[in-house]
């Protein structure tokens, strides 16, 4: 791992599959089988310890995404990497097109509506089916949280990441 850079978590193993080594992974990619567009991640496994791993062949097909990784060979050493969260360096995604952005960009930046109002920090982001949806931390601990969609030009009207802030139209009450 490069010191200082920034990672981002594309997956996490959650079981195994096969005899030979094979593991099933839950992507956070979308579409999800973008996950295996990246042949190495650095590793994290559940106690902490971080490995480097590198796929030696995988495959998607209907709601699974199976890989087997370099020296891991039989279905017990796999079962080791089972809670293993896949990250990559921010360096490594694609660059977009201005005006998108990585969900990662997006968390800990400042929401602040029309009235000038600061509403609190991106806390996490989920996807609803219709449209994804912000997860807003007050600055005071009493309040709940904030949702508010991640409707572009609706309620989300600009992205500025070098202030890292998000403007909205939304009331803190809503």
């Amino acid at each position: 791992m490069v010191e200082g850079q920034k990672k981002v978590l594309l997956g996490t193993i959650n079981a195994v599959f096969g005899l030979r080594g094979g593991v099933k992974i839950f992507s956070y990619c979308r579409p999800r089988e973008q996950i295996l567009k990246y042949r190495s991640f650095v590793a994290e496994k559940p106690d902490g310890s971080e490995i480097q791993l590198t796929i030696k062949n995988s495959q998607s097909g209907g709601k699974n995404i199976t890989a087997v990784f370099n020296d891991f060979e039989d279905r017990d050493q796999a079962a080791n990497l089972i809670g293993t969260k896949l990250w990559v360096l921010r360096s490594q995604l694609p660059k977009l097109p201005d005006g998108e952005f990585y969900w990662c960009d997006l968390l800990s930046l400042t929401v602040i509506n029309r009235e000038g109002e600061k509403l609190g920090k991106v806390r996490e982001i989920f996807p609803t089916g219709a449209n994804d949806v912000l997860v807003i931390k007050p600055e005071n601990p009493e309040l709940e949280d904030i949702l508010i969609p991640l409707v572009y030009e609706k309620f989300v009207e600009k992205v500025d990441l070098t202030t890292q802030t998000i403007f909205v139209d939304w009331q803190a009450d809503w």
